[in-house]
């Protein structure tokens, strides 16, 4: 079985902003729980996994863009195309802007009826 990355520049940085800032969330959140049960007696999985998300939102829209120095010390913006599977990575900001929004909203609100730990 193969995986068929289609991607330009930076935009194979996506799968990685996402699967590092998801475990790196929930393993805080797991040592957060297990440490300081009376603060935190539950581990909400929505609730850590939407944190992740936003983490990596607000990651892949921070790397967007691409700069150099020029030969005055200026930094100037490279005019590159950055996209994963053809999305632009602001995009992606984007797409995981909402997909952390409405799970961290679900842990909140509850309207999503999950198993909790």
């Amino acid at each position: 079985m193969s995986v068929f990355f289609i991607y330009k520049n930076k935009g194979i940085l996506i799968p990685v902003y996402v699967i590092v800032s998801v475990l790196g969330v929930t393993m805080i959140a797991a040592a957060l729980h297990r440490n300081y049960k009376e603060v935190f007696p539950t581990l909400d999985v929505p609730g850590t996994i939407g944190t992740g998300f936003l983490v990596a939102a607000l990651w892949s829209y921070l790397t967007k863009d691409s700069y150099y120095k020029d030969s005055e010390g200026n930094k100037v913006l490279m005019d590159d195309e950055h996209s994963f599977w053809f999305i632009n990575m602001k995009i992606w900001a984007c797409i995981f802007l909402a997909i952390g929004t409405i799970l961290v909203s679900d842990s909140f609100l509850g309207y999503i009826p999950w198993q909790r730990i």
